[in-house]
């Protein structure tokens, strides 16, 4: 019994060689490779495919074919202008702000409307899955709730018009809890419009129960100087 798996072994030894023999007589070397473009190094990089891409944004440019996108930051455009139970309250106030800076990308008045999605809806912790009236949104400036068209018309009237097609804007200290549950936020952001700079402080709420819990949506939006 000892023996045996050494004369397998052996055996199944002799026949590899055998047929390795075999194929290099016939010519053949096996399967074709596939190419992989990942990490094994045979494909096109990542590099290179990012290089391809901007070649051919650069050329659909110079024909008017795509837009200019080169004064825009991507990744903050196009991510999360929708609320989710996984942005934390500083996520959801950088997407709001990233969309009203650029609230005409990718259509007009894009970022007003992600700003609204972000607004707390009425009756958000008392009604069951399809319940919510999604059409009405607490007011930045007012403990009152209204359609897009009355939230749209306050955003783009002062104070709050300077965020929209804003220059520049960055955080202005911590986010800061209220309540002891950790349940309330606030953020302080900077706005710079013409090198004159302004204030404005996000007071969020996270949503503790009913069919949109965890989600962290905008209650006011104050004007501090």
């Amino acid at each position: 019994m000892s023996g045996r798996p050494g004369r397998i072994a052996a055996t199944s030894s002799r026949a590899g060689r055998r047929l390795v023999g075999e194929r290099r007589e016939s010519g053949w070397s096996g399967p074709p490779r596939s190419r992989c473009c990942c990490r094994c190094g045979e494909g096109p990089s990542r590099s290179n495919s990012e290089r391809l891409a901007n070649e051919l944004a650069q050329s659909l440019g110079e024909e008017g074919l795509f837009p200019d996108l080169s004064a825009y930051s991507m990744p903050g455009l196009l991510c999360h202008r929708e609320p989710s139970p996984f942005l934390p309250p500083t996520r959801a106030v950088e997407s709001q702000m990233n969309a009203l800076q650029h609230n005409d990308y990718p259509e007009d008045g894009a970022g007003v409307e992600a700003a609204f999605q972000f607004a707390w809806p009425e009756n958000a912790e008392q009604c069951l899955p399809g319940e919510i009236n999604f059409a009405l949104r607490k007011s930045w400036s007012a403990d009152s709730y209204g359609t897009f068209e009355d939230f749209a018309g306050a955003l783009r009237s002062a104070p709050f018009s300077d965020l929209i097609q804003c220059d520049s804007w960055k955080v202005c200290g911590d986010l800061m809890f209220t309540d002891s549950e950790g349940l309330s936020s606030e953020q302080m952001v900077v706005v710079v419009n013409n090198k004159a700079n302004s204030q404005f402080n996000f007071r969020l709420r996270q949503i503790a129960c009913g069919s949109l819990k965890g989600f962290w949506l905008t209650e006011e939006v104050r004007f501090v100087k």
